[in-house]
């Protein structure tokens, strides 16, 4: 899939993904609580201003457009 067409805007920055680098996610809230029912299991492709944008290590058509940098682990 090409993410880097996935994000909100240009302004948003494009990370290669690298699934040896998962993050799981701590706090799901504003707007991504509906995520919570996945494997916890996140690969980041995206950031801008703090917020970063992931899709789901085992179903990758699963994307979190934004959320908080500070909520990942």
């Amino acid at each position: 899939m090409n993410y880097k067409n996935k994000l909100i805007s240009n302004e948003w920055l494009y990370i290669q993904p690298d699934i040896n680098k998962v993050k799981i996610i701590n706090i799901f809230d504003d707007g991504n609580k509906k995520f919570s029912k996945y494997d916890n299991k996140w690969i980041i492709f995206g950031k801008f201003l703090g917020k970063i944008a992931l899709f789901n290590k085992y179903n990758p058509e699963i994307i979190i457009y934004s959320i908080s940098n500070w909520k990942i682990k």
